[in-house]
């Protein structure tokens, strides 16, 4: 019995392991921003001071590990992503990503903000129609990702991110108030986490991105024998402790 109990344990860490072992590796343009970035000055938040540039990012998916590519929003060919961390810089060369599936709540809500603003779906967000635009989503995602105890507001100098707000361009801060007054909506509707997408790099800046959702995911056959053993060794050591 010990050691059918053993089976069941090394099949439930085999499933396991299997599903957090997804990849993708992405080979970033050339000029990274699409559409272009545009300046916004200095970003502080605690240990960083940077001055950067806001857009969206674009590039192409060169291969993935364990990751079914249908959930790409646009193509292996035309890949777009933010910028996820202000404490590292983005490496222009191909870049092995994990997958993960970890925006906050917060982020969730101010995505859903936006694609209440641009009215165009879910994913209005991952597909923005200008340069300001993108920009001032790039600008909300630093805040969303930075925001926490002691921020009153969702606001540009909130303690824990703050601008030069002398250097963002007027359109891209109109922009942002416009996403911002819908963020503090209480009736404002939150992205669906399962849309959402965080790929993290030790060599990289981490990234987001939008995720379509397949209509029926089939698992691969050897997920199907794993959790199949599985069930059959659950319901047999139910029956023994009975």
């Amino acid at each position: 019995m010990r050691g059918f109990r053993g089976l069941v344990g090394g099949v439930a860490f085999a499933v396991t392991t299997a599903a957090a072992a997804s990849t993708i590796t992405v080979d970033w343009n050339t000029n990274v921003f699409e559409p272009n970035g545009i300046g916004v000055g200095t970003v502080v938040h605690p240990g960083v001071d940077v001055a950067t540039s806001a857009g969206r990012f674009a590039g192409q998916v060169t291969a993935t590990t364990d990751f079914d590519e249908s959930q790409l929003f646009e193509s292996t060919e035309d890949f777009f992503a933010y910028c996820h961390d202000l404490t590292q810089y983005l490496v222009n060369s191909a870049t092995v990503y994990d997958v993960t599936y970890v925006a906050s709540p917060t982020m969730l809500a101010w995505l859903g903000a936006v694609n209440t603003v641009l009215g165009n779906g879910d994913y209005s967000w991952i597909d923005p129609q200008n340069s300001t635009i993108a920009a001032a989503i790039q600008i909300g995602i630093w805040e969303a990702l930075h925001y926490g105890p002691g921020d009153t507001q969702f606001v540009l100098n909130s303690g824990l991110v703050s601008f030069n707000l002398s250097k963002i361009p007027d359109t891209v801060e109109t922009q942002f108030a416009a996403f911002r007054t819908q963020m503090l909506n209480p009736g404002n509707v939150a992205l669906s986490s399962d849309l959402v997408m965080v790929l993290k790099s030790p060599a990289s800046q981490d990234v987001i991105t939008g995720r379509l959702v397949p209509a029926k995911l089939v698992p691969e056959p050897s997920t199907l024998l794993l959790l199949s053993l599985a069930a059959a060794a659950a319901a047999f050591s139910r029956r023994q402790v009975g």
